[in-house]
């Protein structure tokens, strides 16, 4: 029996046999990460013959193909693999209703304990939340006058991601700022007795588990199991969302789990080792995910602070991550698909806001610089159009003087605008202005693609705008067309989204 040592690949020194190996392992597609197997495979479907000839070559390839490849994740849809149980919900939908019932809770948690927080807790919360800053404000100033949630008109069409990540982190911390307040326990166990601020019949959560829902706060990266869904869905009421004919075309389409999410859960099961071997994911986010899946980016840090030479490249546009939940109109879709309006401009805004000012923050919580990078596809003429809005709000911003936001409390309670956040000019975050010139300017973490890119004009407006009335900066801001159309082809949207199409 020959030594396998004698072979002419071990007689050339290990640095030569490493190279040979990293040429060998290289494709240009590079892996693709397989959530139901769990595994990795090459895209072209190639196998490693090479690492299963011996131990020795084993051994010395072990890692290889992570450290010279992209591995490239994509959101994943328990329904579309078959793996839901007949008549079952996902794990997706069921995190999803659970995050929505919660946000709700809280928000009429705030209404009843307004009057426990003080200034100084407003502008502690306003100012470490400076993506919806002013939206806030203007929120809870509505809220302590005693605004009826009632007033703004759910019903079965309004996209659950109404409540941005940071606005209902900015609920969140409010309500743990005022936690110590004699009457807070009193007044916040009314949001589970009480039906009176609910767009339905009912509080989402049974009478006397208001301290369970304050305190079930899960990362919107999670891709919880079964087991860690029950305890919570267990304290729900007979809740289904703002209808029950809402709740059964909730039911009718299909949910996603970001590829950001995918990829967080993948890493924490790898062995660290394991996770040092790897130099570049790519995450594509093809289509609108559950739990705002526009802040999922910062679950990675952890992991980019471990392995500095890790670089991930995130692809997003406006009509997949970046899009309002469109999935959540069935009715509205399935009567019009091929020329139905989807959203309205500012739909886009609450998620586009959220997700510009906190992934341009990202470094801020720890991520390494290079580690983090994201292509923006504004190339479509859908995008565009998103984008030269996004573009001119915030170059209208930078003009606006900061103490007409003082005259914001002069605003009817009725206009409230959670629905439509940004529909007001001041609502708009002062930080947003240079957030979209760093993108233009191509010293931001996301690289916009567009056909042709401009840069961002700053001119003075017509007339002295010290002068401005609040009607007079609106209709600066104002789109020429509220309304922003299907994304796509009709057929594929359905296709991707929609189990049937009766």
């Amino acid at each position: 029996m020959i030594n396998q040592h004698m072979s002419p690949l071990f007689r050339i020194p290990r640095e030569l046999r490493d190279e040979i190996y990293a040429y060998y392992a290289h494709e240009d597609d590079g892996l693709l990460y397989d959530y139901t197997s769990r595994s990795l495979r090459f895209v072209n479907g190639r196998e490693l013959d090479l690492s299963v000839t011996c131990k020795a070559i084993a051994e010395e390839m072990r890692g290889v193909s992570l450290q010279v490849n992209t591995v490239t994740f994509v959101p994943f849809c328990e329904e579309s693999q078959g793996l839901v149980p007949h008549q079952a919900p996902p794990r997706a939908y069921r995190f999803e209703h659970l995050l929505y019932a919660t946000r709700w809770t809280r928000l009429v948690m705030l209404h009843y304990a307004a009057e426990c927080v003080t200034e100084h807790d407003l502008a502690m919360v306003v100012e470490a939340h400076p993506a919806v800053s002013n939206v806030f404000r203007s929120c809870f100033r509505a809220i302590r006058r005693g605004f009826d949630l009632h007033m703004m008109s759910w019903h079965s069409q309004i996209p659950r991601d109404v409540f941005s990540a940071s606005f209902c982190d900015a609920v969140q911390h409010t309500l743990d700022l005022t936690a110590k307040h004699p009457k807070f326990e009193e007044l916040i166990s009314k949001a589970c007795e009480l039906s009176e601020y609910y767009p339905w019949s009912q509080p989402p959560f049974m009478q006397g588990t208001h301290r369970q829902v304050l305190g079930w706060r899960p990362n919107p990266w999670l891709i919880p199991t079964h087991d860690e869904l029950c305890p919570m869905e267990n304290l729900l009421t007979t809740f289904e969302g703002p209808t029950k004919e809402g709740a059964k075309t909730y039911r009718e389409t299909n949910a996603y789990f970001s590829a950001t999410a995918i990829c967080i859960a993948t890493l924490g099961r790898l062995a660290p080792s394991a996770r040092k071997d790897l130099r570049s994911i790519n995450l594509q986010e093809d289509c609108r995910s559950v739990a705002n899946p526009e802040v999922h980016a910062e679950g990675l840090i952890s992991y980019c602070m471990e392995n500095r030479k890790l670089q991930f490249r995130m692809q997003a546009s406006f009509s997949t991550m970046l899009a309002p939940s469109f999935w959540t109109k069935p009715a509205q879709l399935l009567s019009r698909p091929a020329t139905g309006t989807l959203a309205q401009v500012h739909d886009y805004m609450r998620i586009l806001v959220d997700w510009l000012i906190r992934t341009a923050a990202l470094t801020k919580l720890g991520m390494p610089k290079n580690s983090f990078a994201v292509v923006l596809d504004a190339q479509s003429q859908h995008a565009a159009y998103l984008w030269q809005y996004i573009s001119r709000a915030a170059s209208t911003r930078a003009h606006m003087p900061e103490d007409i936001l003082n005259e914001d409390e002069r605003d009817g309670a009725e206009e409230l605008i959670l629905p439509a956040m940004y529909m007001a000019l001041w609502r708009l975050p002062a930080g947003l202005t240079s957030v979209v010139e760093d993108i233009i300017n191509d010293v931001s973490i996301i690289r916009l693609e567009t056909p042709a890119r401009e840069r961002l004009q700053q001119k003075e407006p017509v007339k002295p705008y010290a002068t401005w009335s609040f009607r007079d900066w609106y209709h600066v801001y104002k789109p020429i067309n509220d309304d922003v159309m299907f994304p796509g082809d009709a057929d594929a949207y359905f296709q991707r989204y929609f189990k049937r199409l009766t």
